[in-house]
């Protein structure tokens, strides 16, 4: 099943695109996490996602924008976290059905069948077991974090992230910095003959 350009914020895992009432949803193939970008959750659920914010943060970052997302309550006092940017909103595995009061069917969007790791495999591949970093959305290769480039899309890698762009006046003054080797200015010569006799 291809994967999203979402990642988990429970696990750092890329999400996978389900269809729930036919909406498309994002997610987590390994701890059944739930992204919600803004107003699919109403849509799903059938009734308002109005959130409650608790301020601060949590250690969890936004699938989407990838910034540390505020604590919030659902009705009924259902704890989720939101991102304060894109107001995307994750959902820990069983949180749906409690907020929708009742199931949720999910249907993958490639026709293939949901297999989510079963508890006791989900136990031997805790996120304390996996190696610490990101794998970068554009080639897909592991770096640490320190390394990593927030892109819309997710983080990249220094290799595949697009360099600034500038402006004609910057790079003219960067060039004319570089060319003068000195700051007395570039050599004229003063005894050329204009030819005005």
């Amino acid at each position: 099943m291809a994967p999203s350009s979402k990642i988990c914020p429970g696990c750092e895992v890329a999400m996978v695109p389900f269809l729930a009432k036919g909406v498309e949803i994002d997610c987590c193939p390994k701890c059944g996490g739930l992204w919600f970008d803004f107003g699919e959750l109403t849509r799903v659920a059938g009734r308002k996602a109005e959130l409650e914010l608790m301020g601060g943060h949590t250690s969890r970052r936004c699938a989407f924008c990838r910034i540390s997302m505020e604590p919030a309550l659902l009705p009924g006092a259902i704890p989720v976290e939101a991102c304060t940017a894109c107001r995307g909103i994750y959902l820990d595995e069983d949180e749906l059905e409690e907020f929708a009061r009742g199931h949720v069917s999910m249907t993958p969007r490639d026709g293939h069948p949901w297999k989510r790791a079963r508890p006791e495999q989900r136990k031997e591949t805790s996120t304390a077991a996996q190696p610490q970093g990101f794998e970068c959305v554009r080639c897909g290769l592991r770096f640490p974090y320190s390394e990593g480039n927030a892109l819309r899309g997710g983080l990249a890698c220094r290799s595949c992230t697009p360099r600034p762009q500038t402006t004609e006046a910057e790079r003219r003054s960067a060039n004319r910095d570089s060319d003068l080797g000195h700051a007395g200015g570039p050599d004229v010569d003063f005894d050329f003959d204009f030819g005005f006799d």
